[in-house]
């Protein structure tokens, strides 16, 4: 640890106290930084089934608002989605963004 270049080791005491008092929220007020609620591949599949069920159609933007999960995290489900071997989904072009459909369920 170094205070304006002193450089010191401290207690171990004083270390933990000062970790206790960090936060790892986003001043933004998006929660906590870093951080999504972890989803099973299950529980993502149920997901876009019922959404399109109703909508027949998503975009990443509306998966990443629906389970408030990052624009990274919802594409890389997409994207791994859309790429196993015998996929149930695939996706469209539509203009700049990508929208995507269930086999059989236009």
């Amino acid at each position: 640890m170094e205070v304006q270049g002193v450089s010191f080791t401290p207690d171990p005491s004083f270390v933990k106290a000062l970790k206790a008092k960090i936060s790892t929220q986003n001043k933004y007020g998006r929660g906590a930084a870093g951080r999504n609620k972890p989803y099973t591949r299950e529980q993502i599949v149920e997901f876009l089934d019922n959404h399109l069920k109703e909508h027949h159609s998503i975009t990443r933007k509306q998966m990443q608002y629906a389970l408030n999960i990052t624009e990274y995290r919802a594409q890389k489900w997409l994207d791994e989605l859309t790429a196993e071997e015998f996929s149930k989904y695939y996706c469209k072009k539509q203009g700049t963004t990508y929208v995507y459909y269930r086999y059989g369920w236009e």
